[in-house]
């Protein structure tokens, strides 16, 4: 069982993500449209707020502000 993270409000973290076995994030407009609608989705109840964000081949990473957790 994992531990549950705690974000602090007006702070900046870096999240990685990284894919267990096998190449998920592969580089189509398909792949590309999912993977960007979530991240909309991620910001539109305005609690952060995504500074950058790299997708690599088997992980991703992403730098976001916390505006309210």
């Amino acid at each position: 069982m994992r531990i549950r993270r705690f974000y602090q409000n007006n702070r900046t973290y870096e999240i990685c993500l990284r894919a267990r076995e096998g190449l998920p994030f592969v580089p189509c407009k398909t792949i590309n449209h999912i993977l960007k609608s979530c991240l909309a989705k991620s910001i539109q109840n305005k609690a952060v707020k995504i500074d950058e964000y790299v997708w690599m081949p088997n992980h991703l990473h992403i730098i976001l502000y916390v505006i309210d957790s």
